[in-house]
């Protein structure tokens, strides 16, 4: 069983699954300091969740994003939030961009790159990456996940498996 994950890398296998299983994930940083107080009993005896918070990563720490669809003020606030929580501020084509943020109720997607489609996410997932304090999987509020689940919802089940084994099957040959 795992109680703490500490981490310099927040793109790692081991952080994503941390944060699935909701281990508390630390910066490395916290041993070192706590080693410099090993003998100051009073330190230990306040140190408090809140006070351990101040080593956890903020959720998007080193991540670049950018915002799309957005009034100029929405994407001013969402901006600010991204820079207060450790995030960066990518330019449209820049090749480490992270994730492009749109809002909840946009549904067609733009003449896009493909790769570009896979790393939109919607608002939803900002904020609630934020409620949280951890960076969330994107999968299910990705753009392609979205659609993936309306599609879910109008085939049933069987009828989806199918289609699935079909297009594996024709993929292989």
């Amino acid at each position: 069983r795992i109680d703490y994950l500490f981490t310099t890398n927040l793109r790692t296998k081991k952080y994503i699954d941390a944060s699935k299983f909701n281990v508390p994930i630390y910066k490395r940083q916290i041993v070192f300091d706590i080693w410099e107080q090993r003998d100051n009993a009073d330190y230990f005896r306040e140190l408090t969740k809140e006070k351990l918070d101040n080593w956890r990563p903020p959720p998007f720490e080193d991540f670049n994003m950018r915002f799309m669809g957005f009034s100029d003020e929405e994407a001013s606030q969402l901006q600010e939030e991204l820079l207060s929580h450790g995030g960066n501020i990518t330019p449209r084509n820049d090749p480490h961009l992270d994730f492009i943020v749109i809002p909840n109720d946009m549904t067609k997607p733009l003449a896009m790159a493909a790769d570009d489609l896979e790393k939109m996410v919607v608002v939803e997932w900002f904020w609630s990456c934020i409620q949280v304090k951890k960076e969330q999987s994107a999968s299910s509020l990705t753009l392609a996940g979205r659609m993936n689940n309306k599609l879910s919802n109008l085939i049933s089940p069987n009828k989806l498996t199918r289609i699935k084994s079909k297009l594996r099957l024709k993929n292989q040959n």
